[in-house]
């Protein structure tokens, strides 16, 4: 609300910006009840060009409001709600900002239906606050913004990696050769980031390894020879990247892509709904891939001895793995937690969920059931005599 001298004042200070006048015009509502005037007597102090502007904005936003912009800078396109919920945030922390983003016209709509995206001049705002924001940490030997968000990702579409990689991996790396003094010096503090993370569990580390590992490609122009033992290594694309005589001991992978000689396979399954695909070797590793066997979602070493056989829930939810070292074990496919496990005297050689997914009738007993839901599961007549329940969720009486 103001005079019509006061709209023109306004619209002088921000050179008739719209989105500049659009931001402020939230300022005015929020802090002057709606009065153009008290907020012009402010003076010199509030006005300034669009990225003051933007600057002010952006350190009021709350934490996961930050993230998320930073999200749909890297997207470099509309994303939806489910396609947002790849990211650390969880759904209640994803709505809840976009509520609060859409009402401070932060971001807007996508022309796709329930998509959302920034504004040119705001995606290249928040990109650059990400490039500076990471080189000071890194900097100082710390890697939040590193973690929170995936520069690189392996399940992008090509096209848009390709612009991840020239306009947020390139000029990271770009400051990073500003700061530091030669490329060993740049490498030295990126692979003393990785001794870091490698210290933290697996599930806080985030996507700090992967990023990590796409700014030594660029800056090495391959990756042999590095110890990548005990990391969480999450959506990196290393397809076609040199790797002889590194190190993935213990390591997870998750949603990479990579190239990769393989051990022999003995086994393989496919989930009902052609989600998952899944592989065991001679060794005892068991893989995990989606979309089709493009993308790896999980390695790990599940056994001891030759992983003999691979079954999926009918629900695609557990994968079951039976090998020549007399385990049997029931494994979270989403996540890849062990969830139940049993050892036979003799080697296993096949096994199979029942097709309707139910455990009646079976025998149980003497076994450490850890972590099942088994909640709506019919289990009449199933024998959990002396059985050891641990984190279980069992059907109702």
């Amino acid at each position: 609300m103001g005079s019509a001298a006061d709209q023109a004042r306004l619209i002088e200070a921000y050179a008739g910006n719209p989105l500049a006048l659009n931001i402020i015009a939230r300022t005015i509502v929020d802090l002057f009840a709606g009065e153009i005037a008290p907020f012009l007597e402010q003076g010199e102090v509030v006005f300034g060009g669009v990225r003051k502007l933007l600057d002010e904005q952006y350190a009021r936003l709350a934490d996961h409001e930050r993230m998320l912009l930073g999200w749909l800078a890297i997207a470099r396109e509309p994303a939806s709600i489910e396609e947002l919920l790849g990211g650390p945030l969880s759904r209640s922390q994803v709505l809840e900002a976009v509520e609060g983003l859409r009402r401070r016209s932060r971001i807007e709509r996508g022309q796709r239906q329930g998509s959302f995206t920034l504004q040119s001049v705001v995606l290249e705002y928040v990109t650059a606050r990400l490039i500076m924001e990471m080189t000071s940490e890194i900097e100082q030997g710390r890697s939040v913004r590193l973690s929170e968000h995936g520069l690189d990702l392996a399940t992008a579409k090509e096209y848009v990696r390709q612009t991840q990689k020239r306009l947020m991996v390139t000029p990271l790396l770009a400051q990073l050769r500003k700061v530091f003094r030669g490329r060993a010096e740049v490498e030295r503090n990126l692979l003393a980031l990785l001794d870091q993370l490698r210290a933290q569990a697996t599930d806080v580390q985030g996507y700090g390894p992967a990023n990590l590992l796409v700014l030594l490609r660029e800056l090495r122009g391959h990756l042999r020879g590095l110890d990548l033992s005990r990391l969480s290594i999450r959506g990196a694309s290393l397809q076609g990247v040199e790797m002889q005589d590194t190190t993935l001991a213990e390591a997870t992978l998750r949603d990479t892509t990579f190239t990769e000689a393989l051990d022999a396979t003995r086994t393989v399954a496919i989930s009902r709904d052609g989600r998952y695909w899944a592989a065991g070797s001679w060794q005892g590793k068991v893989r995990v891939w989606q979309q089709g066997g493009k993308i790896l979602h999980l390695a790990w070493q599940a056994h001891t001895d030759t992983v003999s056989t691979l079954a999926f829930s009918p629900d695609g939810r557990t994968l079951a793995t039976g090998s020549w070292d007399g385990a049997l074990k029931l494994w979270d496919v989403k996540s890849g937690d062990l969830l139940w496990t049993n050892w036979r005297t003799n080697t296993i050689q096949t096994l199979a969920f029942a097709p309707d997914g139910h455990l009646r009738g079976l025998d149980l007993s003497h076994l450490s059931i850890r972590g099942a839901s088994l909640q709506g599961v019919e289990m009449q007549d199933t024998t959990l005599s002396e059985a050891t329940l641990r984190d279980t969720r069992l059907p109702r009486p």
